[in-house]
């Protein structure tokens, strides 16, 4: 059997290779002094600057660059380049009883006088400090949904407002 020599560094990787594979999570659990991942549940969505706290849930943070399959007329191979960049719909899920001024905007478009805004998601840690900020430009509403009712459910009743986004702007902390 042939014995390998490996320099320091190698060792180290190949080490935190194997506590990888043996321990998933080891590498990447919060060490002492280190912060705990963001929850989910600490946002806030801002309207034109306006805070609005009374959202559920948001849906569709998302932002796609499409892909084009390219082909020169002598070549045989396919190159993939980037097409068109689009941002999703967003859906914002709220308290029905607290919808009036949504349901006045899209009316406002059904009307035939659509009204974009600025509108702002951010996540905050849990000592509500702001930490990750989507900023949205043009955005405006193409769809309402009332909610689910169900006479043996006991859920809230819920209504969502789709969104189109004209543009994202995302702001990470500095790491």
């Amino acid at each position: 059997m042939k014995t390998i020599k490996l320099s320091g560094l190698v060792r180290v990787v190949v080490i935190l290779l194997i506590l990888g594979v043996m321990f998933p999570g080891y590498l990447y659990a919060p060490q002492i002094g280190q912060k705990s991942p963001l929850n989910v549940n600490n946002f806030r969505v801002e309207i034109d600057g306006i805070v609005i706290s009374n959202f559920h849930s948001v849906e569709g943070l998302e932002s796609i660059v499409s892909v084009i399959d390219y082909r020169d007329g002598t070549s045989r191979r396919t190159l993939k380049i980037p097409g068109n960049s689009e941002c999703s719909n967003i859906i914002l899920r709220f308290d029905i009883r607290k919808g009036q001024e949504l349901w006045e905007w899209y009316k406002k478009g059904v009307n035939g006088n659509v009204e974009t805004k600025n509108m702002s998601i951010i996540l905050s840690d849990a000592a509500k400090s702001d930490i990750v900020r989507y900023d949205f430009e043009e955005v405006w509403p193409c769809a309402w949904r009332g909610p689910e009712l169900n006479a043996s459910g006991n859920e809230p009743a819920l209504a969502e407002l789709e969104v189109v986004i004209g543009a994202m702007n995302l702001y990470l902390p500095n790491m």
